[in-house]
């Protein structure tokens, strides 16, 4: 597969796991709207507090453009 693939992690400080939750849920829509967004998916561990995000990207180009976004 052609692109890149991406795995990153989210750890919520102690007390923070809902506000973090929320957070990540509300930069689905918007990411996977993003030109080159070919995949964007979130996943929680059974750790509390801990989530986890599978991305694949049609370029480097669309993911450096996505990290300049605000979400």
């Amino acid at each position: 597969m052609d692109g890149i693939q991406v795995i990153a992690r989210a750890l919520a400080r102690a007390g923070k796991e809902e506000q973090l939750r929320n957070t990540l849920v509300g930069m689905l829509a918007p990411t996977r709207a993003e030109q080159g967004c070919r995949l964007y998916k979130l996943y929680e561990a059974n750790d509390r507090g801990l989530f986890y995000f599978y991305e694949e990207w049609a370029s480097q180009d669309a993911l450096d453009r996505h990290t300049e976004t605000r979400h």
